[in-house]
């Protein structure tokens, strides 16, 4: 049988070959009858409802003489004894549930995996059984191919990437289970987040030209991870300024602190660098205006 299930699986309530041990020339056959027999299973428990633990060498199991039946023969010249059978209980085969591991884009922290647990059903008898080992990632899997070198693999999804190292069961009844394959699992590459900030411009009031700064972004470089290299550039047509006036074609008064001006979401474009790979937000920068010089005539 195997452990949680009272069918069995191998063998039979039966009794082994016995017709060379007839004599006198006797034939015929010997059935048994279990419930006359009282026939007794040390692999079973609770009134049979239940299998026993997994046991090296096994149980026995048996039933009385008064149980034989003689088919064609004469029971009674014989004096008989009946032997044990063996009753073996093998592991029950267990899986994994899937698993879903995530990690930020370009962390070096390592892959986060969820709790490792047992798919529904395959633990019995309300056992506590646990499973430690090593969340792993999987050689030549989608994830492993696109990360190459890299801390992390670009942003996404990636099935069948996961393994489980080392796994191990534990519990009081752990000997009674055996887990079955490879847990297999999907890593979820989420964003990294990216702070992009504004340069500050300054202009003279009266004159839209900008004097000092630049619409850009401040440098971002040391801020890209994963080995991320390439460059940043702003559609400046989608830029607002609050130190222009009239549809940009005035400044503002001047005024202490300055405004500020700031870019929409989709004026980023980018070279060499996959934007996609990250949650970005950009700060505003500051837009001045300083005093016209005027002179007296």
């Amino acid at each position: 049988r195997t452990y949680g299930d009272t069918t069995i699986t191998e063998g039979s309530y039966s009794l082994k070959d016995y017709k060379d041990k007839l004599v006198n020339g006797d034939s015929g056959t010997i059935s048994f009858d279990p419930d006359k027999g009282k026939a007794s299973d040390g692999g079973l428990i609770a009134n049979g409802t239940k299998t026993n633990d997994v046991k090296e060498g096994g149980y026995t199991w048996s039933i009385g003489k008064e149980g034989l039946t003689g088919n064609g023969l004469d029971l009674d010249n014989y004096d008989i004894t009946v032997g044990t059978g063996k009753s073996y209980i093998t592991p029950r085969e267990i899986s994994l549930k899937d698993l879903t591991a995530s990690i930020v884009y370009g962390s070096t922290d390592g892959i986060h995996a969820r709790d490792l647990s047992f798919k529904d059903g395959d633990i019995v008898y309300g056992d506590d059984i646990t499973v430690s080992g090593n969340v792993a990632i999987r050689e030549n899997s989608t994830y492993a191919n696109n990360k190459d070198n890299r801390d992390t693999a670009d942003v996404g999804n990636y099935d069948s990437s996961l393994k489980v190292d080392n796994a191990k069961l534990n519990g009081e009844k752990a000997g009674n289970y055996k887990l079955a394959g490879d847990a297999n699992g999907t890593i979820e590459v989420t964003k990294a987040k990216l702070n992009l900030d504004l340069n500050d411009v300054k202009r003279t009031y009266g004159d839209t030209t900008i004097t000092e700064g630049s619409y850009s972004l401040k440098d971002y470089q040391n801020k890209l991870v994963n080995g991320d290299s390439g460059t940043i550039d702003l559609d400046k047509t989608k830029v607002s300024d609050g130190g222009l006036v009239a549809n940009g074609t005035k400044t503002n008064d001047v005024k202490e602190g300055g405004y500020t001006w700031s870019i929409s979401d989709d004026a980023l474009t980018s070279s060499g660098l996959d934007l996609n790979n990250y949650e970005i937000t950009i700060g505003n920068g500051k837009s001045y205006i300083t005093p016209k010089e005027v002179s007296l005539k």
